[in-house]
């Protein structure tokens, strides 16, 4: 069926029109249906919107003797009235609306199209094999009995895949958001170490700038005091030079006083001549301390 290139769309309708008893799957009766369909096609005529009497094979006729309804006449919001022909079978009343409801198998579109009315002779024929309708009817309609234009489509496993690819992503994202947090952490961390360092240098260089500082004014005042010693210093020389060269000039006259004391002791003996000696000393001894 797939390789006559026509629409999964299309292929279901032919599907669905071909299933009349909807059991799910095709007897030989059904595939040669569905293949004259195919046919009908792929050489270029509209697929009929339910199975024309004609094509209906022996022995199906059952599920469409009783059903000539047509879609465009169909009340879409009127899905579980029970039609008056359905009425004629010998079910009760109350039992109708269990096939009725489990025949819509799409819930929304009418139950006059001939799909879910197989679906709704077929249940009512269980129940009239199973007189006195002993037979419960199911809570749901059974998989084999869903049309498979109304079966849930099963996701493409491109889209689990990629689902997969974007869980794998978000869970990387995840494991770097977190290692990136602990990083951050770990770098705040740190920061915060790193800053009390630098406090704390950052006052021992302050301390060593006010010992500096501290040590500049002392070293300033040294050199000052210096500078005042030096001038005292040669200040002091300067005296020291003047009073040397005062004791020079008082000892050179000391010496030439002596040499006119020593030069007038000479005179002082030629002129007294017989003077005693004694009397020279006395005399000599007083010259010596008038000088002095």
């Amino acid at each position: 069926m797939m390789k006559s290139q026509l629409s999964v769309e299309t292929l279901g309708r032919v599907w669905d029109l071909s299933d009349i008893d909807n059991d799910g799957c095709l007897d030989l009766q059904e595939f040669i249906l569905a293949m004259h369909l195919i046919h009908r096609c792929v050489e270029g005529d509209m697929l009929p919107d339910s199975l024309p009497q004609s094509l209906v094979p022996p022995g199906k006729e059952r599920f469409f003797s009783h059903f000539t309804f047509t879609p465009a006449t169909a009340d879409p919001f009127n899905t579980h009235t029970i039609p008056s022909t359905m009425a004629l079978v010998p079910v009760p009343k109350s039992t109708w609306s269990d096939p009725m409801g489990l025949g819509d198998a799409s819930q929304f579109s009418p139950l006059a199209l001939t799909s879910p009315f197989a679906v709704a002779m077929h249940l009512t024929t269980e129940q009239l094999a199973s007189s006195p309708y002993s037979r419960p009817l199911p809570a749901v309609l059974p998989p084999a009995l869903v049309p498979p234009s109304l079966r849930p489509i099963p996701p493409d496993p491109a889209i689990f895949e990629e689902s997969n690819k974007l869980i794998a992503e978000i869970e990387t994202i995840n494991r770097e958001r977190a290692e990136v947090e602990a990083a951050y952490s770990t770098l705040n961390v740190e920061a915060q170490r790193r800053a009390t360092e630098t406090a704390s240098v950052q006052r021992t260089v302050d301390a060593l700038i006010h010992t500096a500082r501290s040590l500049v004014n002392q070293r300033n005042e040294a050199e000052r005091r210096l500078n005042d010693y030096a001038h005292e210093r040669d200040t002091l020389a300067s005296i020291l030079h003047e009073l040397k060269g005062h004791v020079a000039s008082e000892r050179q006259k000391v010496e030439e006083m002596r040499g006119q004391i020593s030069s007038q002791q000479v005179s002082a003996k030629a002129d007294v001549g017989g003077l005693s000696t004694d009397a020279v000393n006395e005399y000599l001894i007083a010259s010596g301390s008038q000088f002095l």
